[in-house]
């Protein structure tokens, strides 16, 4: 993708959303952009052999052995190649005695031939740090291995060789990979964006292909022509990509099939790199319009030669020989006269030389290279693949232009859609000039330049491209200067109208393809077994960094925003690979401001599927069998409640934080509570103390405007067996669970069948509101580059109104603390989509549900709690500031404790419960992981009842409280900066109210409340 500026939106889902931004142009015209450019320095490690060498291998004269066939089998490529990542090996085999393939490193055939039939061919491999690499053939065969060339590379280091040690196959036209068979219609095979080769800034990629042809044939291999017999030939070469990061192959005057695999690659210089090669840089210089031939005999010296760059050090060739009437089993080499061995590309009678790879030292003397064929007869056609660059020095050259094409002198340029525009053109020069160094670009009237064009090769041409803009609107004189490596420069000047957008308008990147817009017409089709492939209509011309985007439709049914890594032309689809995209590659500027409702609850999807539980005793995990018990009585586990169903009011015991005092029902103080986790050591996040905790209570009630809210249902039966836990749901089996679970609950602590039980019957409604905020601030320069983003505001912040209420019933005898969680269901929520000019924003929210218990007691009894409270937790990042918290004091409120003996049991408590809901809501932009808070609240009780025998009274010591435990993550892809962190990680324990009391000498409990309906004064918040 272009170096695209950057943008920022916000989102609240849940069930209020809201999306806003604000992107902001300002620049001054006199001062140029700060560029940031990138050094481009040292020297690239290779080494070319001297063609005097014995070869590493000679079995035939008893240098080594034949080839054996076992995979993997490492051969020893000499001194040459040690300390060395990869070599430029020829390979040859004499006269096989059966059909015989070579195989590289990944089991790529490599050469192939038939019984009886000599061949060779140069091929790259990796080396490992003894200098050996894997060679194998299926079949023994006498075989000569020669080192041509060694190298190292480096990503950083322009025209350096990176080999792939698993080579990946890009054309299989036989299986319909990369089209159906070859012919006069090109098929496309793409070079980049898979195996370990990057998307973009690929200056060459090694190649191997092996082509069947029915007849004798010309092959156009991308910039390469090349002559090809009837039959099979496997050859390896260098193709330079296209801009959409591929070749195009066709053959004339025969059909056949093609198989091609990537086995290496050279980077490009990367943006904004001060030079675009080094010494030991390659360079391609492959045209179509250079393909030659001759019929070679013996010794020729005045022959053309491989070198196009006068600042070469060596030439790259691509050689192929064609047997004639008095072709003999001979060898063929460029270069000088040589005697004694004989050496090169092995010529057979009856198939003459397959294409392959040579080196030779580079020559602008006009003599040319020479070539020598040992004896006989063959028909010779060659064609320069590339050069390899040797020092810069001085030297004049003649007939070096740098010319502009895609815009005319006066000519007006709109920014409104796409906020830049591309200026673009090319360089010539003659050959036997040295090679270009960098092209440097610059405005009238502005010291210094704006940075550096993107370069690269196109059908043999050298192409330019910069990404321009402008601060205001304007006529502007935009100047591109080219040097080679000889010093020598040339400018073009061009004066453009240009029309600056305003802050009003929505810019998109014009990489952008919207795909699926019309109603019955498939144009993208994601497949869930392929996560990161999406098959496109082969109409829509995609290539490396371009962005796919869509809707919710049946064949996105997430929506899609992707970015793609390469393509491959599978049937009538492109096969495109396609990593996450960045929402400031696409959106240039945006102001969205947008409120909606989801008043369509019952469109909500309810996913079961999840159903599950978890123990822990003493924060151990322990075995556990969860159930559903299957039935169609009773209520379902979860649904939407609507009118009159809708509950969320206070309960009869508040507490206020606005009141006078403690009397009147003030909460109590609410001190400053630190976070738990190790937030304060992650990088960019400061300590989050709480300024505010969540105390509170229930909000005013919401009233006739809440039309729709969550209610689910839980009645659970946990049951501690001889070597595990059960858990039961039997909320949708029963027409009266909280009845049943009690009645199983006696039914334990008669019979002993267990060691311990808890029933759970609860009931919730919940009406949660998610908001996520990001405001960025972009500073509009002269060139389009990432710079001037600023994060103004960051926030996420969840604000959840609960009611719960719950009878546990338990029959406990066991020890230890144990917390259940149970897994209940989780809930879709309606696609929310919202148009960014024609872009569509698609977000999605799913609210996960829970159970939780934790019990640390022993009891015989029922106990009901309740509770109500609106939570307001979140975090918020400033660029004044830094991150800090959105907490806020809020109300609560609670039932009277109800309190109860099982019947025909000995009422028996001591120790704690608590019981209540936990909710997750996540959001996710195009399916992908956004905010996620867990906001868990839990009703409790704990104290202690006691039968006095001296009062003949039941004593009963209890307080009722109320747990609070959030956590907040913040995981984004989406954004050039990703994120991956919890913020804030909180658990609060707040008593409503805490007495003692003692009962008549019956042993039912009454229901308890506080003594004389006043508010008995509870300890301060505590953290757990």
């Amino acid at each position: 993708m272009k170096h695209l500026t950057r943008f920022a939106i916000a989102s609240v889902t849940a069930f209020m959303l809201v999306l806003g931004s604000t992107a902001s142009a300002h620049a001054d015209p006199v001062n140029p952009d700060d560029y940031d450019p990138v050094p481009v320095t040292g020297e690239i490690g290779y080494r070319v052999n001297d063609r005097e060498r014995l070869p590493e291998v000679d079995s035939e004269v008893g240098i080594g052995a034949v080839l054996g066939t076992d995979p993997g089998t490492l051969v020893a490529l000499g001194a040459g190649a040690v300390n060395y990542s990869s070599a430029l090996v020829r390979v040859t085999v004499f006269s096989p005695a059966q059909d015989t393939a070579v195989y590289r490193a990944g089991g790529v055939p490599s050469l192939q031939t038939t019984a009886g039939v000599s061949a060779s061919t140069t091929m790259l491999v990796p080396v490992d740090p003894e200098g050996r690499a894997q060679l194998w053939a299926s079949a023994p065969v006498q075989v000569r291995v020669e080192v041509l060339a060694a190298f190292n590379g480096s990503q950083a280091q322009p025209g350096s060789t990176l080999v792939l040690a698993e080579p990946v196959l890009r054309a299989d036209t036989r299986n319909g990979l990369a089209g159906t068979g070859l012919g006069n219609d090109p098929v496309y095979v793409g070079l980049t964006g898979q195996g370990g080769v990057p998307s973009e800034r690929v200056r060459a990629a090694y190649v191997t292909a092996t082509v069947e042809l029915d007849r004798a044939g010309t092959l156009d291999l991308g910039t390469q022509r090349m002559p090809l017999p009837a039959g099979v030939s496997t050859f390896t070469t260098v193709l330079s990509p296209d801009e959409n990061g591929g070749v195009p192959v066709r053959v004339a005057g025969a059909t056949g099939q093609l198989a091609l695999h990537i086995v290496g690659w050279m980077p490009d210089a990367p943006d904004q790199g001060t030079q675009l090669s080094l010494p030991g840089s390659f360079v391609a210089t492959a045209s179509l319009d250079e393909s030659y031939t001759d019929k070679a005999t013996e010794r020729r010296d005045d022959f053309a030669t491989l070198t196009r760059n006068s600042d070469a050090a060596y030439s790259i060739g691509l050689v192929t020989l064609a047997p004639t009437a008095k072709t003999e089993r001979s060898f063929f080499e460029f270069g000088p006269a040589y005697d004694g061995r004989a050496r090169g590309a092995v010529v057979d009678p009856a198939r003459g030389a397959a294409p392959q790879l040579v080196i030779v030292p580079a020559s602008t003397d006009g003599d040319g290279d020479g070539y020598t064929l040992r004896r006989g007869e063959a028909q010779l056609s060659w064609l320069p693949v590339g050069d390899i660059l040797g020092e810069e020095r001085k030297q004049a050259t003649k007939n070096f232009e740098i010319t502009i094409d895609t815009h005319q002198q006066g000519e007006q340029v709109d920014l409104s859609e796409d906020g830049y525009f591309t200026l673009g053109g090319t360089v010539t020069s003659e050959t036997g000039t040295p090679s270009l160094d960098r092209i440097e670009i610059s405005v009238g009237g502005v010291d210094g330049i704006l940075g550096y064009a993107d370069v690269w090769e196109e059908q043999g041409v050298l192409r330019w491209e910069a990404d321009l803009s402008a601060p205001q609107s304007g006529t502007f004189g935009y100047a591109v200067e080219a040097f080679d490596r000889g010093d020598n420069s040339k400018r073009a000047e061009i004066g453009l109208n240009v029309q600056r957008f305003t802050e009003d308008d929505t810019v998109i990147a014009p990489e952008i393809h919207v795909l699926n817009e019309t109603a019955g017409i498939v144009d993208a089709t994601v497949v869930p077994e392929e996560p990161d492939v999406v098959y496109v209509a082969a109409k829509w011309n995609v290539k490396p960094g371009d962005a796919l985007v869509s809707g919710v439709t049946e064949t996105t049914p997430n929506g899609l925003f992707a970015e793609v890594e390469s393509r491959d032309l599978v049937g009538e689809q492109w096969r495109v690979r396609t990593k996450s995209a960045k929402i400031e590659d696409v959106f240039l500027q945006v102001d969205i401001d947008e409120h909606e409702q989801y008043e369509n609850l019952e469109e909500s999807g309810l996913d079961e599927s999840g159903f599950g539980a978890t123990v822990e005793v003493d924060g151990v995990p322990e075995a556990v069998e969860a159930e559903r018990v299957p039935g169609d009585t009773g209520y379902e586990t979860a649904e939407i409640v609507t009118g009159d169903e809708v509950d969320l009011d206070p309960l009869p015991y508040e507490c206020d934080p606005d009141a006078a005092d403690q009397g009147d029902g003030q909460c109590p103080p609410v001190p400053m509570v630190d976070t738990v986790g190790t937030t304060a050591a992650q990088g960019g996040i400061s300590s989050a103390l709480m300024k505010q905790s969540a105390p509170g209570g229930i909000r005013p009630a919401a009233g006739a405007e809440i039309s729709a809210a969550f209610g689910f249902k839980v009645n659970t039966k946990l049951v501690k067996k001889e070597k595990s836990w059960g858990v039961t749901d039997v909320g949708s089996s029963s027409a009266d669970p909280e009845a049943e679970v009690a009645n199983e609950v006696k039914r334990w602590a008669k019979e002993g069948s267990v060691k311990g039980g808890v029933g759970i019957s609860l009931a919730a409604q919940a009406l949660p509101s998610l908001k996520f905020t990001l405001d960025t601030d972009i500073t509009w320069k002269w060139r389009v580059i990432p710079t001037g983003i600023t994060v103004t505001k960051f926030s996420i912040e969840m604000s959840n109104t609960l009611k719960a209420q719950a009878a546990v019933s338990l029959f406990v005898k066991f020890e230890g603390a144990v917390t259940l969680s149970q897994r209940v269901m989780s809930i879709n929520m309606p696609v929310t989509t919202i148009m960014a000019g024609p872009v569509p924003i698609v977000l999605q929210n799913t609210i996960n549900l829970e159970i939780k218990a934790t019990l640390s007691l022993k009891a015989t009894a029922t106990a009901k709690i309740g509770f109500t409270r609106t939570d307001v937790v979140g975090t918020q990042y400033t660029d004044k500031n830094g991150w800090e918290s959105l907490n806020q004091p809020t109300k609560s409120s609670s039932l009277p404790l109800g309190f109860d003996p099982i019947a025909d049991l000995n009422a028996v408590f001591e120790g704690e419960v608590a019981v209540g809901p936990v909710f997750a809501p996540n959001t996710a932009l195009y399916g992908l992981a956004g905010p996620q808070l867990d906001i868990s609240i839990r009703a409790g009780l704990d104290g202690e009842i006691k039968y006095s025998v001296a009062k003949g009274k039941w004593v009963l010591a209890a307080s009722v409280f109320a747990e609070l435990g959030y956590e907040v993550k913040v995981k984004f892809k989406l954004f050039t900066k990703e994120w991956d962190r919890t913020l804030a990680e909180q658990k609060f324990r707040y008593t409503f109210w805490s007495d003692e009391w003692t009962y008549g000498g019956s042993s039912t409990v009454a229901s308890l409340g506080p003594p004389g309906g006043r508010i008995a004064a509870p300890p301060p918040l505590l953290p757990v």
